[in-house]
């Protein structure tokens, strides 16, 4: 049941999910400017995604939860292609987890049960650290113009090597998403496991840049 001491943690969500939304586009080089009302309607949807996992205390499911209603979001109001979706997801939602993860490890001395503790129990301070991180990179991206272009401009016709690449970039996509959904029950349930996936995590983000990069140089 939704409280008064939940009032923080809800409000949090509105800054956590504008921030990754657009992250998400200005890794692909996508105009904000056109997707103000997408961001609205998707930070609504995340919000109360949020609310609830915390209200029926299932927080345990929330990389699972809430990569699905990203999915989802992405589709329905942005009308971004589904494996276009998914490689958003795969690349922002990681990022987002190492910042948080790595800033718990920090406050905590690098204690591993401590870090168990404040990342199951504590969300707010997260939150807004994770806000702040992802709205300073996407600005640096923006100045820089950094990001990739391929999902916009992909044409129709792909030669075989460019093909070859781009199945291999979303097979590593898919598959980090799989890893991903584990990730927060391995933190309450699997803890010994925790690291495991979270290195499998890692490693699949790095193929998934890998491959991006290879895709960028093949437009």
């Amino acid at each position: 049941m939704f409280t008064t001491d939940h009032i923080p943690e809800y409000m949090i969500h509105f800054l956590v999910w504008p921030s990754l939304y657009i992250l998400s586009l200005v890794i692909f080089r996508m105009r904000l400017r056109s997707y103000l009302i997408p961001i609205a309607a998707g930070t609504f949807v995340m919000v109360n995604v949020g609310a609830l996992l915390q209200s029926w205390k299932i927080v345990y499911l929330i990389t699972i939860i809430q990569p699905l209603f990203f999915l989802l979001c992405l589709l329905l109001f942005f009308k971004v292609r589904f494996l276009q979706s998914i490689l958003m997801i795969g690349i922002t939602f990681v990022y987002g987890l190492f910042i948080e993860f790595s800033y718990n490890a920090i406050m905590v001395q690098f204690d591993y049960n401590e870090f168990l503790t404040v990342t199951q129990n504590e969300y707010v301070v997260q939150g807004a650290w994770v806000a702040a991180f992802n709205i300073l990179l996407a600005c640096i991206m923006v100045k820089f113009r950094w990001g990739f272009t391929f999902i916009s401009s992909r044409s129709a016709i792909q030669k075989p090597k460019t093909a070859e690449v781009l199945s291999k970039l979303h097979f590593s996509a898919m598959t980090g998403i799989i890893c991903l959904s584990l990730v927060s029950l391995s933190i309450f349930f699997w803890n010994e496991m925790f690291f495991v996936i979270a290195i499998a995590v890692v490693t699949l983000l790095a193929f998934v840049l890998h491959y991006s990069y290879k895709s960028e140089l093949m437009d």
